[in-house]
């Protein structure tokens, strides 16, 4: 066999380019499943990503609740920190604690929805058959059900590793800002006929609708 004249050349086999890269070494590397159906109320267009990972490890029973830490052999059993009544995890904590309801129950009339009072299995699988599409109404729904998770495990945080507060009232603020800001810096949504009243109840101006569009 006659040497080639060719040099010799690298080639990353998983990619169709052929050029390595941390997504296609992932791709190749990570175990396939099937997409599980409430991906999209978690992964969707505008998710928040630091938001979402939060509550994806809520889906996955995942965050460190008293209940889990007892099991671990690493905490005493105790009472949820955010209402003084109930035992701590995370079917109680989102949403069936007192005082993450009621954060919970004004977040969802600002998405013109009445959610049942369900487990926390069951209210996923609600919101997963119940918000659907690209459109504004869905993604601000979609967000504020993340965005309404992920500070309801940040304030429980704050109150047992700093002591600190927030108020129900506070709270609704700080996840209407979370969603708010994160809707403003959109401006690519279709005109629905839902868009009115979500932009009148968000104070929604129209440069986040596509170009000549309200």
């Amino acid at each position: 066999m006659k040497p080639s004249l060719v040099n010799d050349k690298v080639v990353w086999l998983p990619s169709s380019d052929g050029q390595f890269s941390i997504k296609s070494a992932w791709d190749e590397w990570r175990t396939h499943g099937s997409r599980v159906v409430w991906a999209k109320i978690l992964w969707f267009k505008f998710h928040i990503p630091r938001i979402s990972t939060v509550v994806w490890f809520a889906i996955h029973n995942r965050l460190n609740t008293l209940d889990r830490l007892v099991v671990f052999g690493t905490s005493n059993p105790s009472i949820c920190c955010l209402c003084g009544v109930g035992p701590e995890d995370r079917n109680h904590l989102f949403f069936k604690c007192p005082f993450s309801y009621r954060v919970w129950n004004v977040m969802q009339d600002m998405c013109n929805l009445i959610v049942p009072y369900l487990d926390w299995i069951d209210l996923v699988d609600w919101l997963t058959r119940t918000i659907k599409g690209k459109y504004l109404a869905a993604t601000i729904s979609k967000l504020v059900f993340t965005c309404s998770v992920y500070c309801i495990w940040t304030e429980r945080n704050c109150r047992i590793f700093k002591g600190s507060k927030s108020t129900e009232v506070a709270m609704q603020a700080k996840i209407r800002s979370l969603v708010r800001n994160r809707i403003l810096s959109i401006s690519s949504f279709k005109e629905e006929v839902t868009n009115a009243w979500f932009m009148v109840k968000w104070s929604l101006p129209n440069s986040i609708l596509k170009s000549g569009q309200g």
